[in-house]
This record gives structure tokens, sequence and C-alpha cells, in this order.
């Protein structure tokens, strides 16, 4: 059987340009992990089908210590159908509850999660290996 790459979509909101800090090389170390990536900036484009994908990489800013994710990105995810969702948040401060939250919301939309990370606005390279090697271990395509 030949190798197939998994597809996933990264769907984030770059309010403030904090998610955008850390998506490009997010992505490309799940490419190098022989992910195919697209992307989706909420503000930007509609969430389309998610037929195609075989799992999710969802990210929002935290403003201040409000600690939540934002609006437009709570308002932007669709039914996941259960779907493998990789979670993430960039903070200025602290990340408060806002990956607890998120996963209450993708729970609520049918997904499950299989990883999340913090990443620090300051140091947005420290540790960004973990989420991408979460999603390559753990997110598979069911059996036939």
């Amino acid at each position: 059987m030949p190798f197939e790459p998994l597809r996933l979509l990264l769907l984030f909101d770059d309010a403030h340009g904090f998610c955008g800090r850390v998506v490009p090389r997010m992505r490309s170390l799940l490419e190098q992990r022989a992910f195919l990536v697209d992307l989706c900036e909420v503000n930007s484009a509609k969430v389309g089908d998610l037929a195609p994908y075989d799992g999710l990489v969802i990210g929002t800013p935290v403003i201040g210590v409000r600690g939540r994710p934002t609006d437009t990105l709570v308002g932007a995810i669709p039914s996941l159908g259960d779907r493998a969702v990789a979670l993430f948040c960039v903070f200025l401060v602290r990340a408060g509850a806002t990956l607890e939250q998120m996963r209450t919301l993708v729970a609520a939309k049918g997904g499950r999660v299989i990883a999340e990370q913090p990443y620090a606005l300051a140091r947005p390279r420290h540790g960004d290996h973990v989420l991408p090697t979460e999603c390559m271990v753990r997110i598979r395509r069911p059996l036939p």
C-alpha cells in the first residue's frame, strides 16, 4: 500500500499578530512530519468543509490576562465530527484557562483533543516541537 500523507487544517486567529509568530514554524514542523497542512486565519477566510481533513490544529491569542479564546475563533469553529484536534494558544502574560476553555469548546463541537501547548510570545520557539510531534503520534486515519 503506498504512503498517503494525512491532511491537517491549521485554524487560528491572528489578532494582534500573536499566532503569526508561531504558525509558520508550526506549519514547517508539521510538514516535516509528513502532514499536508492548509492554513485558515479566521479573520480572512471562512472555514470550509472539513471532510478532507484527518485532524485540526486550532490556535488563539491570549490578550492580557483574561485567559480565554477569542470570540472570533469561537464563532468560526464548525462541528468537528469526532476529528482529532490539537490546541495551542500564544500568550503575552499567561495562558490562564484558555486551553481548558478550548477543550470544553472542542468537546461541545464533537471533537477529540489529542494535544495542547501554550506558547509564550516572548519565546515562541521554546517547546515548539511538542505539538507537531504529538500530532504525528496521535493523529491517524481510521482503519478500513
